[in-house]
């Protein structure tokens, strides 16, 4: 039988130069000595360009397979943070968070849409005197909201379903 010759994608060399840039705005005000308020804006952009640097540009598109050997990504990603706290002198805290994301993507083939979402979290607890410890339970994505972002922006992962959290920190 005839044998053919495929190349394998993982044995060709590839240049991969992935870069991210971001912009961070923040605001915090202490309103008395129980209640606190907060917003956070961060814009990303992050571009990944991917070359298998030993096919040659002038090939003919691959129709059969999905394979581009020049590749330039980019995801554009929009997070805004709001959250309170409120601290009663006992020791009982209470927080709420609320947090939007949005993100575009380009240079996709086939294209990948981006995404817009809210989650919302809230904890209650108890801080020890001197804040040597503090336990609290939480619900993280009470709107129980899954998503779609694109990993080529840096982001922190975020729970895809509703999740009771319990939390203990102790300082030493």
């Amino acid at each position: 039988p005839d044998q053919l010759d495929y190349a394998i994608p993982s044995g060709m060399r590839e240049h991969l130069d992935f870069q991210e840039q971001s912009l961070l705005f923040t605001a915090n005000q202490l309103v008395n000595d129980e209640w606190s308020f907060g917003a956070r804006y961060r814009l990303s952009q992050a571009t990944l360009d991917d070359d298998f640097v030993d096919v040659p540009t002038d090939l003919p598109p691959f129709a059969f397979i999905d394979f581009q050997p020049r590749n330039h990504t980019e995801g554009l990603l929009h997070q805004v943070s709001l959250y309170t706290i409120y601290n009663h002198p006992c020791g009982f805290f209470g927080e709420a968070d609320a947090n939007w994301y949005s993100q575009d993507n380009k240079g996709y083939m086939p294209t990948l849409s981006g995404d817009i979402f809210w989650q919302v979290n809230a904890f209650l607890g108890y801080r020890f005197p001197r804040r040597k410890a503090e336990v609290a339970v939480g619900v993280l994505n009470i709107g129980d909201q899954d998503y779609r972002l694109n990993p080529l922006n840096i982001y922190n992962e975020l729970p895809r379903e509703r999740t009771l959290v319990f939390r203990l920190r102790l300082s030493f």
